[in-house]
């Protein structure tokens, strides 16, 4: 028996952009946002000559596309020469989906959303 994969498939698309402002002396503001495209495949194919399985006779053609999107943004205040403090939030969305095609069991699909903010406070000593 073998499995062997036929070729592994991915594309990718990101891009991110980030904006500072300065807000006085000891203070500045960071603004962003994010986003990504994936699309990734593995097609494998199962040769069991035993039992009458020839090359290409059993095919699993996977296909999962991802797409993720944030935003942020984060204050930074310096109290002192060497201490800094700052807090910001981000939010994330993302989105995957799964396809899948089998010669004998037909397809299955999938898919699934999800989201989040995630807070940040932190202090930096140098």
């Amino acid at each position: 028996m073998r499995i062997s994969p036929t070729c592994i498939q991915e594309k990718q698309f990101s891009q991110e952009l980030t904006l500072t402002q300065d807000l006085g002396s000891r203070t500045d503001l960071i603004l962003g946002a994010l986003y990504l495209h994936e699309v990734a495949g593995e097609p494998l194919e199962l040769d069991v000559p035993s039992i009458g399985f020839v090359p290409r006779v059993y095919v699993i053609d996977p296909e999962q596309k991802l797409a993720s999107y944030a935003a942020y943004t984060q204050i930074r205040h310096r109290l002192t020469d060497n201490l800094r403090t700052s807090a910001g939030v981000r939010y994330t969305k993302d989105q995957k989906q799964y396809y899948e095609v089998t010669r004998f069991f037909g397809m299955g699909a999938g898919k699934k959303s999800w989201a989040a903010s995630t807070p940040r406070l932190a202090m930096d000593y140098r």
